[in-house]
């Protein structure tokens, strides 16, 4: 531990205590889901969307135009030729 008595992960018997005790509003938590579904909340459907099929995935065009060097190598020919 990096000194703070609260840092890092907590034992998983703790992650299973705070789990078994909201167990009883998951019915709840569903309802509300469900209903602001119901309403036409883009909201709650991207919630419910995101937990069921999962995010979109992102896909970025990284084609180049021409060839760059990443950093300049003129300075460090320089000071070899000189």
């Amino acid at each position: 531990m990096a000194g703070n008595l609260n840092s890092g992960r907590k034992p998983k018997s703790e992650e299973l205590a705070i789990l078994e005790s909201l167990s009883p509003l998951m019915p709840s938590a569903y309802s509300a889901i469900k209903k602001g579904v119901e309403k036409g909340d883009f909201r709650w459907t991207k919630l419910l969307l995101e937990y069921t099929v999962g995010k979109p995935k992102i896909f970025q065009d990284i084609t180049l135009q021409n060839e760059q060097p990443l950093f300049d190598l003129k300075p460090i020919l320089l000071k070899e030729i000189l």
